[in-house]
This record gives structure tokens, sequence and C-alpha cells, in this order.
């Protein structure tokens, strides 16, 4: 992606999600108040988090030799060299610490996306998705999301051979599409529900009224646009036929399926 689109869109996706919180705001003690500070909190840490991150890496390594998939890598290596004959235990160290790191959000990513599903009670419309475990949790919804993960990572391999950093971020990509696709029709239905729910009483809401919902809603729906148009506009600029077949193809699947799960659950109900 061009530099433009790049930084949009990382600006954009670490941004989304952050609505997730409000599909267990039942399970949460206190959210008028909880939630808030987390917010706060969690930004903070992870402004400071970011920037230390990135300022280490770039201390480390020159900025036109970091490589998007293996700088990280490179970077804690080099900081280690500092230790001497520790370098490679303490590396080590690191490299556990941060793939565990990794896993944790792996499954609050899970936890947030599966936890939506069964707030809007879309889960009730499936009976496999809606199946519980012994332990009262949705088990069926985390089989799905593990298979299709193992099925994304098993192509990039196949198909990878010596392109694999190319091949995964055309998966990646395809990924953020199916991502943010959905965004469109939530900030879309956050303004239809203040004139048509207006009376529900809720913990938290955009403030000033609905023309202040109309400007985020306005604002956040044309940035994912502005996303999206470039995702596959740079793939096109640059002849990515099989990116741009991939997120074509894999787009409308996936909307196919949904689309076929949601009807049929429906004559269910």
């Amino acid at each position: 992606m061009s530099d433009m689109s790049s930084g949009l869109a990382i600006i954009v996706y670490n941004l989304l999600g952050f609505e997730l919180i409000g599909s267990i705001g039942d399970k949460i003690d206190n959210p008028e108040k909880t939630i808030p500070k987390m917010s706060i909190l969690a930004g903070v840490a992870i402004t400071v988090l970011y920037v230390i991150g990135t300022f280490g890496m770039l201390a480390a390594l020159p900025a036109e030799t970091i490589d998007t998939m293996d700088g990280f890598y490179y970077a804690l290596e080099e900081l280690c060299s500092v230790f001497g004959a520790g370098q490679k235990p303490i590396l080590g160290i690191l490299v556990i610490v941060s793939c565990l790191a990794l896993v944790s959000n792996m499954i609050s990513w899970t936890l947030g996306a599966n936890e939506s599903l069964i707030a809007a009670e879309l889960d009730k419309r499936n009976r496999f998705l809606g199946a519980r475990s012994r332990y009262g949790t949705a088990g069926n919804l985390y089989i799905v999301m593990g298979v299709l993960s193992t099925v994304l990572l098993i192509l990039n391999f196949l198909l990878g051979s010596e392109e694999a950093n190319a091949i995964f971020w055309d998966i990646f990509s395809f990924s953020l599409v199916i991502f943010m696709i959905p965004y469109l029709v939530m900030f879309a239905a956050a303004i239809r529900l203040r004139y048509s729910d207006a009376e529900r009483k809720r913990v938290y809401k955009v403030p000033g009224g609905n023309a202040g919902m109309w400007v985020c809603g306005i604002l956040c729906f044309g940035c994912i646009c502005i996303c999206l148009y470039y995702m596959f506009a740079d793939d096109i600029a640059a002849g990515n036929r099989f990116a741009l077949w991939v997120k074509i193809i894999g787009t409308v699947l996936s909307a196919a399926v949904g689309e076929y799960l949601y009807r049929a659950g429906g004559k269910k109900c």
C-alpha cells in the first residue's frame, strides 16, 4: 500500500475494536464509571508503549532497513547485543514474552468478536453456533474461528514459497477488508437508532445530541470508506491481481455465508 493509505489504515485499525467492550457491559460492575476509566488508562498505556517500542526499534536499526515482517525480532537482537555472552538467553526470554503477549491479544480479540455476536443474539439463529458447552461458553463459535484461522495460515504457507511476506500481507489485507466492512453498517445503524430507539436509556453515548451523532457517524463512515478504497485501488495500481481477487472473492464468499446463516436462522425463529 502507498504511504497515505497504509498510514490511514494503521490509524483506523488501531481504533477499531474499541466498541467491543459494549458487548459485555452487563458483565461489568458499575460500567458507567469503570469503562471511561479503563478507556483513559488503556489509551495512555498503549500510547506510551507504542512510543517506547517505536523508539527502541529506530534506535536499534536504521529506519530504511526495518522489515515489516521480522524487523521487531532483529531490533530485539540488536538491542540485546549489549549483554555480550548473555545476548541469546535474554533474547530468547524476550521472544517468549512477546509471543505470549501476541497470544493474549489474539484471545482478547476472539472473545470480543464472539461476545458481540452473542450480544446481538445472532448465535441464536443457528443451532450449531448457538450451542453451549458445559461451562456455558459458545464453544462452537471458537471452533469455527479456529478452523478458519488455520485454513488461512495453511494457505499462507502453501502459497508462500519465496514470496511468503507478500502472500502474508495479501491475506492480511483481505482480513482487514472483512474486518472493516461491518463497521459501515454499524455506524449507519448507530445514527438510525438515535431516532428509532430514542427512548432507550444508554449508559454512555455520543455527546451533542443527534447532530453530534451525525457528525461522528459520517466521519467514521468516511474513514472506513477511504481505507477500503485504497486497499482495492493500490492492488489495481500495482497490478497485484492475486491480492485483488483474494479480496473480491473472499469478501463475496464471506458475505454470502453470513447472509445464508442469517436467513436460515430467521426461518427457524
